[in-house]
């Protein structure tokens, strides 16, 4: 078994579709697994506290505290301002799937407890555990990479920041092996192992979920299809 938490940067240009497919604003999404009739069951543990859209929020909080904020998509990339996140949490299917609803939403508030204390001063947009989707269920927590730091005067600032927020080349590797021990203290039962490919950090969010439903979808047929040799080896 193992656990999975992953956080993805955005520009200016793709927050408010990446923010809207996690809080399903929309009619219709580009997900195949998306049942809708089973959003109504999602968990919200933060709900979202604007309503005039995730864009209209971040240029507020612009204007809030007089922060430089690089949104021109004309810019090249490396110079437009990361100014959304979104961190994903989940779990292999057998260890998810052999809990109830209940104890698989205690599992997410862990996840969201570990958040908090590696990341107490950004501001949580929402964070919703996804029931209505084909696999295992999973949490978007969404953020916004907002810091105070002291500037070349001397005086603190806040600012949109997730070079600060996620300083050092290795630190998603530090931060994932701290998220594996958190979990480990807390389901020592499940006989946890790291997985080499969550430190592929070159994979986005909806790209990591597709392949871990790939191997979900491997993993059944396997199953089924030793469920079938045993049958045909009874009747020989």
């Amino acid at each position: 078994m193992f656990v999975i938490s992953r956080i993805e940067q955005y520009k200016f240009s793709d927050c408010a579709a990446v923010f809207a497919e996690s809080e399903r604003t929309l009619a219709r999404y580009d997900n195949p697994d998306w049942v809708p009739e089973m959003t109504p069951f999602n968990h919200y543990f933060v709900e979202t506290q604007f309503s005039n859209g995730i864009e209209s929020y971040i240029l507020s909080l612009k204007q809030k505290y007089k922060c430089r904020l690089s949104i021109d998509p004309s810019l090249p990339l490396n110079k437009q301002t990361n100014c959304f996140c979104q961190a994903l949490f989940t779990a292999s299917p057998e260890a998810l799937q052999g809990l109830t609803r209940e104890q698989q939403i205690e599992y997410f508030q862990h996840c969201l407890d570990f958040f908090l204390f590696e990341f107490p001063s950004v501001e949580i947009l929402s964070a919703v555990v996804h029931f209505d989707e084909r696999g295992s269920p999973h949490m978007h927590l969404n953020f916004l990479p907002l810091i105070r730091k002291e500037n070349s005067r001397g005086k603190i600032k806040t600012v949109f920041s997730s070079s600060d927020l996620f300083r050092g080349e290795d630190f998603f590797t530090r931060y994932q092996d701290r998220f594996f021990d958190y979990m480990v203290e807390r389901y020592p039962d499940w006989d946890l192992e790291r997985k080499g490919e969550v430190h592929q950090d070159h994979l986005s969010v909806r790209e990591y979920k597709a392949i871990q439903d790939q191997i979900g979808q491997a993993k059944e047929e396997r199953d089924n299809a030793l469920v079938e040799v045993e049958r045909l080896q009874s009747v020989i």
